[in-house]
């Protein structure tokens, strides 16, 4: 039996309105900040003798798309559009089981686009994960830029999770 793990109904779109004005150089930079230390986000699959593993690669350089519809007519319409197209998208998770946009719709207004793949992560872990990021807007030379929170690894959670299902107690309540 083989598995089409890499299927776009997998794929778990998040879209963010952010009303402020953001440097897109900025926010590149925050949002690799936060997958340089988040094990999950960094979680690719490896194929070996035809069955799937997750990798946790120790460096994964993300270039962000930037785009900007500031200067479209009917942006609302654009962006939507795109949305529908975007989020079919098959991603390639031997390299990468994420997709991050940053969208200009007007001066002081943008929307994230952020896609992970389900079979890496839940919606819970993701929310997680983006849920301790601060968003900068400002530019590092004023000194405003500030650490992202730490992250728990995500391998750490896997091997508790091996180690609970060695114990006793969980093999009695398997076999009941």
């Amino acid at each position: 039996m083989s598995i089409d793990y890499a299927v776009e109904r997998f794929n778990m779109v998040l879209t963010f309105t952010i009303d402020a004005e953001i440097d897109s150089k900025i926010f590149w930079i925050a949002f690799q900040a936060l997958v340089n230390r988040d094990d999950a986000l960094r979680t690719v699959i490896e194929v070996i003798d035809g069955v799937p593993r997750q990798l946790v690669v120790p460096r994964l350089p993300y270039s962000m798309e930037f785009i900007d519809l500031s200067a479209t007519p009917d942006a609302e319409r654009v962006y939507r559009n795109w949305i529908e197209q975007r989020e079919v998208r098959r991603l390639d998770l031997s390299v990468c089981s994420l997709d991050s946009v940053l969208i200009k719709m007007t001066s002081g207004r943008f929307k994230w686009y952020f896609n992970q793949h389900n079979f890496l992560n839940d919606a819970w872990s993701t929310a997680s994960s983006i849920g301790r990021w601060p968003i900068f807007t400002r530019s590092p030379a004023s000194g405003a830029c500030t650490k992202p929170h730490g992250l728990d690894p995500y391998q750490a959670y896997v091997e508790y999770k091996r180690q609970f299902r060695q114990n006793d107690s969980y093999r009695q309540t398997q076999t009941y």
